[in-house]
């Protein structure tokens, strides 16, 4: 075996109490690896005892001290051993542990020369020592055991007086802890009862920025007193943790200065660390396990300082800023929270990875909704969690929960709305802003500098991840914008104005819910945030540049649910935006809008596919306008209208390109109008409902409409045509419509068609059709088309004529009862009379059968090179 030869002793050698110097008499004593807690079985070592015979001998844990001081086996004083180094609990004979040593091969025994007993920091300040001596420190303040530890003298004249880790007595020389990894703050003086330690804690911090490692905070309520720490760089600075674990901060309270003629005025920084550059960040801080509580604070928004406590839309003060990083290097808070802070709670900028995660955030909020000249202001301080210009980056599993809301009414300058009642938090999580400016990226980044736009592009703040987060109470719950790219993923946002927000940016929202319930009737005080407002606001508040308007683009909302009142489930500013596998609700309220809306700026290829839309009971919904696209492509949705109103799908482009709705069903009140771009309709199916009739399912004003594969359930008494194709050049092929019997017909034709050129209907099919209603009623038609066309009525007609007809009419293979009724033609549209006011070129063996044949007549005209147009062919 290994020979044990590390013995099990005290650096004070005798087993004594720390305050007298007493034998630990009926104590013991545990024997454990190194930096672990020996009194836990499983971190305990071997102990053996060395016999006279050179031999060893195993003991049990734990090892018993005797009367006079000294660790006995079988009641005889013993030499104890191991074969490792240990360390070391000592219990007093109540159990009370009065001793720990992490690591007891830092102290040598034999080397201890004089032992001191010392009750306090401000006793130790004045015992001389030397070289050698111990003090055994029984706590920072007199009469409390917090703070101890074992000193050591050295003989130092450049050390200075840091009050926790070196007490200097004299310019020869003073105490030195014997320092682990972790520095306590108690060792500083700073303890949990709620005192003001501000002078302690501003020591202990001092001393770790340039230590490094960790500097533990003690449990209980730590307090900041007036303290507010900022630390900017310097070469020395090494990366430190600040750590609590059963830690609350507060601070005292500060008033903001005088506002004088300033426009707002703010506290500044709770805890600051400032970088001074791209080239110079700050080394990693990490803060963790600590809870921020500022109820002291007296700033909650009043207009004067006299009102500071009342929270009101013309603040007098920003409030604090927290916890603020600038230029810093992985920057980190964790596992805390923060609550009861008028202001900001995290504010990150510029700064490489920054982490924040599992931080639970109560009434941390503020905004300046109103200016002091009454113009409404959309930003403003008053947030959670803000990342600015950063590179990478990840928010998880946070939560705002913001009940703060404005206490006096105050009417908005933009839209009239009582502001009383209403949130006055700003923005829960977000990120925005490019990243540096300039030649120099963030460490272990390379971007080009080829020309001004192509820096704009590649210095987009990029990949910040907000996950598993929450938040309410806010204008906004999440936004990013302006040059950023992003991924908010399994987040939720309920009781904001504008739950989800991307502006300017590339990103994603993935996997998260919104509700907008609470302030569903609520108008948004800001007007322009009222104007683009949906559950998904995928916007452009932000005037950029070329660059980056050219490159952020591309945005996409994915298995999402939303839950609305009054607004939009999303809206859209921003070209190639995705909306995918998404559920959303409309529940029944007031004041309604569309479903989604896509506005105020020219945008391209637009896809909403494989989405829920339901629309409950009782919920009125307005116009859904599709907007300045020049492509729109709409596909395997399903709409259900629970309602009695009639939901109006609207395509307002005039910038050409192609809108396409594929293979989506419709339930209930729903139509599609397009007037002024082209369209597809392919695979569509529209089910029965008792409000179809209001205004028809589908309305074409433009030309090149295509009807493919469509299906259409109507109602034979539908009081309007179910589909109006007023477009020229549109065909309708392989589609059908199944007509339910629920009284006499209104309308004789299922579509209707004026002022038209050359529409085809082909492969159309319509059943159910115990009313005889024909397929098309035509007014003002030119140059139509009917082949293979069927119903199952012997007597319905193919074509109901209101006004005038006018040939070519080509048909073909239809099964019908008879070719025309209503204002049935009274001679031929197709005859040699009419042809010359076709809106066809005709070209030479051009052929056009009459539509109105008589036995002995002619079969029909066809256009020759030298005579135009004349008949041919004889009915037999």
């Amino acid at each position: 075996m290994t020979i044990p030869n590390i013995v099990v002793s005290a650096p004070s050698q005798l087993f004594t109490l720390p305050n007298s110097f007493a034998a630990i008499a009926g104590g013991s004593i545990y024997i454990g690896q190194i930096n672990t807690d020996p009194t836990v079985a499983a971190n305990q070592i071997q102990v053996y005892v060395e016999n006279a015979d050179g031999t060893y001998t195993a003991v049990s844990q734990p090892i018993s001290i005797n009367a006079g001081g000294y660790p006995v086996h079988a009641g005889q004083i013993a030499k104890f051993v191991t074969v490792e180094g240990q360390s070391m609990t000592i219990l007093d004979a109540g159990g009370v542990q009065q001793f720990y040593f992490p690591n007891l091969l830092k102290y040598d025994p034999d080397q201890t020369g004089k032992r001191l007993g010392v009750t306090s920091v401000e006793a130790l300040r004045v015992v001389n020592g030397e070289p050698g001596s111990i003090a055994i420190l029984n706590g920072y303040y007199e009469g409390e055991n917090v703070g101890g530890g074992i000193l050591m003298w050295i003989n130092n004249i450049t050390w200075h007086d840091d009050g926790g880790i070196f007490f200097r007595v004299n310019s020869t020389g003073g105490w030195v802890r014997a320092v682990e990894d972790e520095i306590h703050a108690e060792w500083f003086g700073v303890t949990g009862d709620g005192a003001d330690h501000s002078s302690n804690v501003n020591s202990a911090i001092d001393y770790i920025k340039y230590a490094g490692g960790i500097l533990s905070f003690p449990k209980g309520e730590v307090n900041f007193g007036l303290l507010r720490k900022t630390i900017t760089w310097d070469a020395n600075l090494k990366p430190f943790t600040l750590r609590g674990y059963g830690t609350k901060i507060t601070a005292d309270n500060i008033d903001p200065p005088e506002r004088g003629t300033a426009n707002w005025s703010s506290e500044g920084y709770f805890l600051a660390f400032m970088g001074a550059s791209s080239t110079n960040y700050f080394p990693q801080v990490i803060i963790e396990g600590i809870d921020f509580d500022y109820s002291r604070q007296r700033n909650k928004g009043g207009t004067d300082l006299a009102t500071l406590d009342v929270c009101h839309p013309t603040p007098y003060s920003k409030g604090i800023t927290w916890i603020y990083f600038i230029y810093a290097i992985r920057p980190t808070i964790r596992n805390g929270t923060f609550s009861n802070i008028y202001g900001n709670g995290i504010y990150i900028r510029q700064s490489y990875c920054p982490l924040t995660e599992n931080l639970q955030f109560n009434t941390v909020s503020a905004n300046e909704i109103l200016s002091r000249t009454g113009d409404m202001s959309l930003d403003s301080d008053g947030g959670c969690i803000f990342y600015w210009g950063c590179f990478g980056g990840v928010m998880s599993n946070n939560a705002a929960n913001n009940p703060r809301v404005y206490e006096v009414h105050v009417l908005s300058t933009d839209n009239g709305t009582d502001m009383y009642g209403v949130p006055c938090g700003y923005i829960g999580m977000w990120a925005e802003y490019r990243m540096t400016v300039g030649s120099t990226p963030p460490p272990l980044i390379d971007w080009m500098t080829s020309s001004d736009d192509i820096n704009v592009v590649d210095q987009t703040q990029r990949n910040v991840s907000i996950q598993n987060c929450t938040v309410r109470g806010y204008v906004m719950g999440f936004k990013v914008e302006s040059a950023s790219d992003a991924v908010i993923t399994n987040c939720v946002a309920v009781e904001c104005y504008i739950p989800f927000c991307l502006s300017g940016v590339r990103g994603t929202i993935k996997d998260c819910y919104g509700n907008m319930l609470r302030l569903g009737s609520v108008l948004a005080p800001q007007g322009g945030l009222e104007t683009v407002r949906s559950i998904f606001t995928i916007a452009d508040f932000t005037g950029m540049v070329v660059g980056e308007r050219d490159y952020n683009v591309g945005n996409t909302i994915e298995n999402c649910q939303g839950l609305s009142q009054r607004s939009p489930f999303f809206g859209n500013s921003r070209s190639g935006l995705r909306v995918t596998n998404c559920l959303f609700i409309r529940k029944a309220g007031a004041n309604y809008q569309c479903l989604w809306y896509s506005r105020n700026s020219v945008t391209t290829n637009m896809v909403i596919s494989s989405n829920t839309f339901i629309i409950d009971a009782d919920a009125g919904i307005g116009e859904s306008t599709i907007g300045q696209i020049t492509g729109f492509t709409f596909e395997n949705n399903t709409i259900t209208n629970k309602s009695n109103t009639q939901v109006l799908i609207r395509s307002t482009s005039a910038l050409g390109g192609q809108h396409k709705f594929v293979n989506n069903n419709f339930y209930g009140g729903l139509k599609l109008q397009n007037s002024v771009c082209t369209m597809q309709s392919i695979g569509n199916h529209w089910f029965l409902s008792s409000n179809n009739d209001t205004g028809g399912i589908l309305g074409i004003g433009y030309e090149s409409f295509i009807s493919e594969n469509d299906t259409f359930e109507v109602y034979s008494a539908a009081s309007a045509y179910p589909v109006t194709i007023n477009g020229s050049h549109s065909v309708m092929k392989n589609s059908k419509f199944i007509i339910t019997d629920n009284g006499s017909k209104i309308v004789p034709a299922l579509i209707t068609t004026s002022s038209v050129v050359n529409q085809k209907y082909s492969d159309v099919r319509w059943y159910g059709n115990t009313k005889n209603t024909a397929l098309v009623r035509v007014s003002g038609a030119n140059s139509m088309s009917f082949e293979s066309n069927r119903t199952d009525s012997a007597s319905a007609a193919l074509i109901y004529v209101t006004g005038g007809l006018t040939g070519p009419m080509y048909q073909d293979k239809n099964i019908v009862g008879t070719l025309y009724a209503g204002s049935v033609p009274v001679t031929d549209p197709n005859s040699l009379a009419n042809a010359t006011g076709w809106a066809i070129t005709p070209y030479p063996g051009l052929r056009v059968f009459y539509t109105m044949p008589l036995s002995g007549n002619r079969e029909g005209i066809i256009f020759t090179t030298n005579l135009g147009w004349r008949e041919f062919g004889s009915i037999l």
